[in-house]
């Protein structure tokens, strides 16, 4: 946009319309990450009778979810909590503004249906409002568990959401358990350096910094996921198609969709670290266990190839 840094400007709006007016186009799709820019695309959309698709790109609850994000005794934590009724009511005005405008409101999950319609007060079911999960690039079509070793993995940006302080946490209390296992931590972010030092007298620990994650996923065993709350969690998914065996907190709904609990991952209850440790000795001890498990997921990761949620995203644009 030519007002860098702006969002719902006439600059802004003259730009996007150009695209439309000298463009042929049958269709808006709308990735919606939250910029205030849904006025230009609603506006367009009705000026030039092209259907608007909105696919949002998180947890309906993403306002919600982040007022606990940082502590209460720092400005940011105070303000979240403080603000939160104005936050949550700008957030339920924008969402209802974009379905109304919409031809299609297009979730990450069927789970996350009931939370947005509750979220903006819908009181009957609406056929707008819809989903179709992210896709993965299935690099391995076979079904069959690549080389293992011992390791535990974790994909993510170093960030609080993620939690992989609290991940360090337990790996300090089970490394004497699993001697013969390591920790390897593959993302970069702005926690970095505070985790790195939280990891320093925490034996067997990587931080591999950012880098492309299939190979760690081919040689991985386990992997480890504590955000407070992920719109879909694609590293899941890419786990799994490697037969890594996903230890997931219970934290954002669509998380059902991804794993059957107990065949093919394990969802842990929120903030129950007992259980959580619990599960990765059991996949780490358990070979048989283990592997079973792995091939499960696999398998249910092929749910999410491309070529099938590509069919979902026609389906819906041809009606």
């Amino acid at each position: 946009m030519p007002d860098m840094g702006k969002y719902y400007t006439k600059k802004n709006f003259n730009y996007a319309e150009n695209i439309i007016k000298y463009g042929s186009y049958d269709a808006i799709i709308y990735q919606d990450s939250y910029a205030p820019t849904e006025c230009i695309v609603s506006k367009l959309s009705d000026k030039y009778n092209i259907p608007l698709f909105v696919f949002e790109h998180n947890t309906p609850l993403f306002v919600i979810k982040k007022r606990t994000l940082d502590s209460l005794f720092s400005i940011k934590g105070f303000l979240r909590r403080f603000l939160h009724p104005l936050l949550i009511r700008r957030e339920r005005k924008r969402k209802r503004y974009l379905l109304d405008h919409s031809h299609k409101y297009i979730l990450l999950s069927s789970n996350y249906i009931k939370e947005f319609s509750k979220l903006i007060g819908l009181k009957s079911p609406c056929e707008k409002i819809t989903y179709i999960n992210n896709p993965i690039e299935l690099h391995d079509k076979s079904l069959r568990e690549q080389e293992k070793e011992n390791i535990i993995l974790c994909v993510c940006q170093l960030n609080k959401v993620k939690g992989v302080d609290k991940m360090l946490m337990i790996w300090q209390i089970i490394a004497k358990q699993l001697p013969d296992w390591k920790f390897v931590v593959v993302g970069d972010g702005n926690e970095k350096d505070i985790l790195i030092k939280q990891a320093k007298n925490i034996p067997r620990t990587e931080f591999v910094g950012y880098a492309k994650p299939d190979s760690y996923y081919k040689k991985s065993k386990i992997f480890m996921m504590m955000s407070q709350f992920e719109g879909w969690g694609m590293t899941i998914v890419e786990s799994m198609h490697y037969g890594c065996v996903p230890v997931v907190y219970d934290s954002f709904s669509a998380l059902a969709d991804i794993i059957d609990n107990s065949v093919n991952g394990f969802i842990i209850p929120n903030n129950d670290i007992s259980e959580y440790e619990s599960a990765i000795i059991t996949l780490a001890r358990n070979e048989d266990i283990r592997k079973k498990m792995s091939l499960s997921a696999i398998l249910k990761s092929k749910q999410f190839d491309v070529k099938s949620i590509v069919d979902k995203w026609e389906k819906i644009l041809k009606n």
